[in-house]
């Protein structure tokens, strides 16, 4: 496979995130991209299943691959994702997109498989079990806040921003790179079946 990441992803059994996977799966084959799919069972909320994701990423950092992609179930890989093949060649651990605002989002997370990542994700379980539903400040304890969080906390793995392309989500990146072609789509399927 030319040294590209394998794709790792999720989706609950017995809930419509079984025919996204099915989305997805055609999308990756269709470029001949390495891919490991995790089937949960669901934890009886949305939030609840989307801190699912550090424990599904920890398996996989722990599961022999060189390197990993994890891309949201509702989304669809449009092109060859050239750049994560330049990041193996880098000194980075952990690659988000972080929007306009400095937030990080999560539907797209490139790590390389190693201690630094096992420990920045190690904590992000934890802190995920610290506040399952709010943190401190108020807000919803979003994955991809706790992930924030945690890196923050830690600051041993090497970071690296994520091009727009490779986290290009419906609605949101429309309005904020209007000039940017998609590599990874994320149709944002999740608002469907909250």
């Amino acid at each position: 496979m030319h040294g590209m990441p394998t794709f790792i992803a999720y989706y609950t059994k017995d809930t419509p995130y079984e025919r996204e996977a099915e989305v997805l799966r055609e999308s990756l084959e269709t470029l001949n991209l390495p891919y490991e799919f995790y089937a949960e069972n669901d934890r009886g909320s949305w939030q609840a299943n989307t801190q699912l994701k550090a424990q599904v990423i920890m398996s996989a950092l722990r599961g022999g691959f060189r390197h990993i992609c994890y891309i949201d179930v509702d989304a669809i890989v449009l092109h060859r994702p050239t750049h994560l093949l330049r990041l193996r060649h880098m000194p980075v651990d952990i690659s988000v997109y972080v929007s306009l605002g400095g937030a990080w989002k999560s539907g797209t997370i490139y790590f390389a498989c190693n201690d630094k990542s096992r420990r920045l994700v190690d904590r992000w379980i934890k802190i995920n079990k610290e506040y399952p539903e709010t943190l401190p400040d108020g807000r919803e304890a979003w994955d991809q806040r706790t992930l924030q969080m945690a890196w923050e906390d830690t600051r041993e793995a090497q970071f690296a921003p994520l091009p727009p392309e490779y986290t290009y989500t419906v609605g949101y990146s429309q309005e904020a790179h209007p000039e940017v072609n998609p590599i990874i789509l994320h149709t944002r399927g999740a608002l469907k079946h909250k």
